[in-house]
């Protein structure tokens, strides 16, 4: 079948009834179906709605925490450690970046450290958070063991991602979200279900050496070789290390632990009032000029100039006009729990 289009508000809405449907808390469901359909939205098809149904059976596997109950240990008055109560990242990644938010506003800099979480989607839709209230906003998670260690034969590390946004005057925020791979191993497992072959530079074997056929890849190249290696470590010692979490290898898979088992997750976030360095207008402003002159800069082959983000924000103007096309292969899942649960498809769009 092709892949259908559908509107951003009725698919959020797909997914909250259906997360609700199988117990799970308002909030929890508010945000997941949000973040999803926003991280869709913003083109990152890997982190996207296409999570949705392997969501839904942590919920009703045990996997997740639908009703969680929080709790912040304030360690200072800028910092501090929230428990997570295995609920779902989405859940305790905005709940963090709030009060990270609130304690920026009132001391400069906020940054709490989360553990006993669960796999939190894209990181940028976090630090988008804080920069959408005039803030610098930083994200990062750790993930099971994928990135090809340096000199090793297997991984040790995950693809740790790296998210930091910043308020910019005229525009949407500048949003940077990477992760310390090449690729992320979400699309490695899309470019698997297309029957399609990887790219060079992307993913390696069970020893260690590079492959093209996503069926047998087993972890992934870090970026800029050792240098993303390092970079991922440093998320790992936000994540774990300041957090309680487990780390390296001790990080149950997403994938192929039981969805029975909690995943006992590390996150980490920090809002930067901008307010406590320059005035908000002024940094405004020049965010703008600097992005300004860069996408002005010289373009070579007639390919533009872009930002970190620009990316992103074309999507989500294409896709708010078009709607979020849905993989066959995930539309398909989605028929089978409208079905289970008698919750109404969303409409696709020229339906």
């Amino acid at each position: 079948m092709n892949e259908p289009n559908v509107k951003y508000e009725d698919l959020k809405e797909f997914a909250f009834k259906l997360l609700t449907h199988v117990g799970v808390c308002h909030d929890s469901a508010e945000y997941v179906s949000e973040g999803l359909c926003d991280t869709s939205l913003s083109g990152i098809d890997s982190h996207g709605i296409k999570l949705l149904p392997h969501y839904v059976q942590g919920a009703i596997k045990g996997r997740i925490n639908k009703n969680p109950n929080f709790e912040f240990d304030l360690k200072a008055h800028c910092a501090g450690v929230l428990n997570a109560d295995h609920s779902y990242g989405h859940h305790s990644g905005v709940v963090a970046m709030k009060k990270a938010i609130e304690l920026a506003k009132k001391h400069g800099m906020g940054a709490i450290a989360v553990n006993s979480s669960s796999h939190f989607g894209a990181a940028g839709y976090f630090a988008l958070k804080a920069a959408q209230e005039d803030m610098v906003g930083l994200s990062f998670t750790h993930a099971d063991s994928l990135m090809l260690s340096k000199n090793s034969t297997r991984p040790f590390f995950g693809t740790n991602p790296i998210s930091f946004c910043a308020p910019v005057e005229g525009e949407e925020p500048f949003y940077l979200d990477m992760a310390t791979t090449n690729v992320s191993w979400n699309k490695v497992m899309n470019t698997a279900a297309k029957g399609k072959s990887l790219e060079p530079g992307w993913a390696v074997d069970e020893n260690g050496d590079e492959v093209l056929d996503a069926k047998v890849a087993r972890a992934l190249f870090p970026s800029g070789d050792y240098k993303g290696f390092a970079l991922s470590m440093m998320v790992e010692i936000l994540c774990s290390i300041l957090s309680g979490a487990p780390y390296g290898r001790n990080i149950t898979s997403m994938y192929k632990t039981p969805i029975e088992e909690s995943r006992h997750l590390g996150h980490f976030f920090m809002a930067i009032n901008v307010e406590a360095f320059q005035e908000l207008d002024i940094f405004k402003k020049r965010m703008k000029s600097m992005m300004e002159e860069l996408r002005a800069e010289p373009q070579k082959e007639g390919e533009a100039v872009l930002c970190p983000g620009d990316p992103q924000k074309q999507y989500k103007k294409e896709r708010l006009e078009t709607g979020i096309p849905i993989f066959s292969s995930t539309w398909e899942e989605f028929e089978k729990l409208s079905q289970e649960f008698d919750i109404p498809l969303p409409k696709t769009v020229g339906a």
